[in-house]
């Protein structure tokens, strides 16, 4: 009951905090604001003689939700994908963890904690990487210059990859594993590299622009259209009624737009930071390494 609750007040409360929600609401006063002065010309100055049918508005109606359909499923996909991507991400570190803490000796705490503290590095430097952010803000220090040479790496995430990559054949060669079990830790490794490609492919390819800019006209010349319509019922009420269509439009396509970029730090965006911080700790705790004893 309390979980119901708390989702009853994000729904009712906490929209007025989305930025989504505050810029469709200027967009749709403004809008407001233009069909208020055309219905205030029309009672006092100038008499309207020009009106649209109204089964027009049924036709533009039909052809902006077919428009609208296409532009939501994208961008549904693009954050459905990225959200996706990064559960892939920790159940991965997780497994790796897990076979590491298999195959490693209990008493090889050297070897453990860096482990540990790499699979954690990795998912903290996607997170930056996908955020354009700082690099070595929550990276660890694995070993004297780490830093340095990832600040020099062209692919950061990638690079740590490689890292942990040649740390398991490292181990392969010297025979601390066996031949079966670098395969499947290969495999893993594998597994990061495609969902790194994925994530970044979200970020770096967008949306066709000119599909949205289409889109964005038809609904401008819409809002224009729409008034002529209905300007003759000299009622006040029509205005609102209006302003709930353009607002029904306007605020699909505001979301549309803040879906297309998941990996941000908007309050419903994907949660990067807690996914990383639970495959950090879920990772510590596979490999037997204290989390508080991991210092950067």
């Amino acid at each position: 009951m309390t979980e119901r609750l708390k989702l009853m007040y994000m729904v009712v409360f906490d929209v007025f905090s989305l930025a989504s929600l505050r810029k469709t609401a200027i967009r749709t006063i403004l809008a407001g604001m233009y069909f208020f002065a055309l219905e205030y010309l029309e009672d006092n100055y100038i008499d309207i003689n020009f009106r649209i049918p109204q089964y027009i508005f049924y036709l533009l109606g039909y052809i902006l939700v077919t428009l609208f359909y296409y532009k939501i499923g994208t961008s549904y996909y693009r954050w459905y994908d990225g959200r996706k991507y990064w559960s892939y991400l920790g159940t991965r570190g997780k497994n790796l963890s897990q076979q590491l803490n298999a195959i490693l000796d209990k008493d090889d705490h050297v070897t453990r904690k860096w482990f540990a503290k790499m699979i954690t590095n990795h998912a903290y430097c996607l997170k930056a990487n996908l955020r354009r952010s700082d690099y070595l803000a929550e990276i660890y220090e694995v070993e004297p210059g780490f830093k340095e040479s990832l600040k020099a790496a062209s692919d950061k995430p990638n690079y740590i990859v490689s890292l942990i990559a040649d740390k398991i054949n490292e181990m392969c060669t010297s025979g601390r594993i066996k031949q079966y079990q670098f395969l499947v830790l290969n495999r893993y490794m594998n597994d990061l590299v495609e969902i790194d490609e994925q994530c970044k492919g979200i970020r770096r390819v967008p949306s066709p622009s000119s599909y949205t800019f289409h889109l964005r006209t038809f609904l401008v010349l819409f809002t224009i259209c729409l008034p002529f319509g209905f300007v003759h019922e000299h009622n006040f009420v029509m205005i609102f009624i209006m302003m709930v269509i353009y607002g029904a439009y306007e605020g699909s396509l505001v979301v549309t737009e803040e879906m297309e970029e998941p990996f941000g730090l908007d309050k419903y965006d994907i949660p990067l930071d807690d996914i990383c911080y639970s495959i950090k700790k879920h990772v510590h705790q596979l490999l037997d390494v204290p989390l508080k004893s991991s210092h950067h």
